[in-house]
C-alpha cells in the first residue's frame, strides 16, 4: 500500500513489532506511515478515520465479548463507503483440528462460537517459550459476516480460504476471511 502512495497507520499489541515494521520500510515511504501500540478492542481511532482496515490473524485472539467491541470500532473507524478485510484462522487448522467434531456439533446446535477453545496452550506445549495464548476463538466466515452485519457493516464477500505458507499442505479451510463495507452515507 505505501509503493502505491496510500497513507498506513500500522497497530499492533508489541511496540518491537511495530518498530521492526518501521525499519524495513523504504525511508521515501516512512512520512506515509504511522504506528499506533494497542491492542484490540481498546486501541482507539476518531470517528471516520480510514478508507480501508486490515483485521489480519488477530480477531481469533478476541473473545465473545471482546470480537463485537472490535467489529463495532472498525465500523465506527470507517469512512463512508470504506472497506474491512478481515482474515482468521478457523478450526481446520491442522495444529488443533482435533477440535473439528466438537466445532461442527457446537455450530450445528446453534452455539455462539462454536469454535472456542478454552484451553489452547495445550496446542502450544510444544513451543521452547512456554507461551501461547490461553484461548482461542477459531471463526469461520459465516461467524465474520454475522458480526459485520452486527456491527452495522455490509457483507461483500465471505469464505473459506487454505494457508499460503511455501510448501504447506492446504485442505483450503484453514482460514477464514471476509470483506465488507460502510454504505455511504452510513453513519454508524
Amino acid at each position: 500500500a505505501l509503493e502505491h502512495g496510500a497513507r498506513v497507520c500500522a497497530s499492533d499489541m508489541e511496540a518491537a513489532h511495530l518498530a521492526l515494521l518501521e525499519q524495513r520500510v523504504p525511508a521515501a515511504q516512512r512520512d506515509r506511515l504511522r504506528t499506533c501500540v494497542g491492542a484490540l478492542p481498546e486501541v482507539d481511532f476518531p470517528a471516520g478515520s480510514f478508507d480501508a482496515i486490515l483485521a489480519s490473524r488477530v480477531l481469533h485472539f478476541l473473545d465473545g465479548d471482546a470480537l463485537p467491541r472490535a467489529m463495532a470500532a472498525f465500523a465506527r473507524w470507517l469512512r463512508p463507503g470504506g472497506r474491512v478485510f478481515l482474515v482468521a484462522d478457523t478450526p481446520y487448522m491442522p495444529s488443533w483440528s482435533e477440535i473439528v467434531p466438537r466445532y461442527e456439533a457446537a455450530r450445528q446446535s446453534g452455539e455462539r462460537w462454536p469454535g472456542f477453545i478454552a484451553d489452547f496452550r495445550r496446542y502450544t506445549a510444544k513451543r521452547a517459550d512456554g507461551l501461547g495464548p490461553e484461548f482461542l476463538n477459531t471463526l469461520d466466515p459465516d461467524l465474520l459476516a454475522r458480526e459485520c452485519v452486527a456491527a452495522g457493516l455490509v457483507v461483500e464477500r465471505a469464505g473459506w480460504f487454505g494457508m499460503q505458507r511455501l510448501g504447506a499442505a492446504s485442505a483450503g479451510r484453514e482460514h477464514a476471511g471476509c470483506i465488507a463495507r460502510l454504505e455511504a452515507g452510513s453513519g454508524v
